[in-house]
């Protein structure tokens, strides 16, 4: 995997488990201790994700997150946050559009399996943003249907729509291996702390 990561995070020590949890990944990690020093960082040169906490001193890592979004939308944002509950967290997260949260503590696996998930999301986002411009003229702001007969509806919100196919890819798996959630992370060749971050950031989990 490569990109730039951005890298919200204001405790040192912090910094340096991500550092070192992401050695070998392939990432560029860009740092930054404060929400004003990522605002400028992103707005000099866009991320190709970023990992963002909440609680930043200046901007916020929500705003951070919007201004981001603003700029690209396909750009992976994560929230992470030890302050906030995980309902808490989850609403900070619908809220500046992000594309998923981590509640600190959390694994250093959890960090790298959800960023490989993301990065292939993005790398799919492009693509979809590729044929929805070549749609474009045809389509005139019409829904289209796809292959499989699931209507698409191209003029919902860039952020609703990923969400929403992403749902509709869960439900059919799902039926697909009776509910065994195990058997989907195998076949969707992701880990179950992953699959399970999708699953929750989609409402697909009941709370706890």
């Amino acid at each position: 995997m490569s990109g730039t990561l951005l890298v919200a995070e204001d405790h040192p020590s912090a910094r340096e488990l991500i550092a070192y949890a992401l050695e070998g990944e392939g990432y560029q990690l860009v740092f930054a201790e404060t929400g004003t020093e990522a605002s400028n960082v992103a707005g000099v040169r866009p991320p190709d994700a970023a990992l963002l906490d909440v609680s930043l001193p200046g901007l916020s890592g929500t705003e951070v997150c919007r201004q981001i979004k603003l700029q690209r939308r396909s750009t992976p944002v994560i929230l992470m946050s030890g302050a906030l509950g995980r309902r808490e967290l989850a609403d900070e997260t619908t809220t500046a559009g992000a594309d998923a949260f981590l509640p600190k503590p959390f694994s250093l696996d959890e960090l790298r399996t959800v960023l490989r998930a993301f990065m292939r999301i993005r790398e799919q986002a492009a693509e979809i943003d590729r044929l929805q411009a070549a749609l474009a003229p045809r389509e005139a702001g019409s829904s289209s249907v796809s292959p499989s007969g699931v209507e698409l509806d191209w003029t919902l919100p860039y952020h609703d729509f990923m969400k929403l196919a992403r749902r509709r890819y869960f439900e059919h798996a799902l039926v697909a291996v009776a509910g065994n959630k195990s058997k989907l992370a195998r076949d969707s060749g992701l880990d179950r702390s992953t699959l399970y971050v999708h699953l929750r950031n989609l409402g697909m989990l009941r709370p706890k």
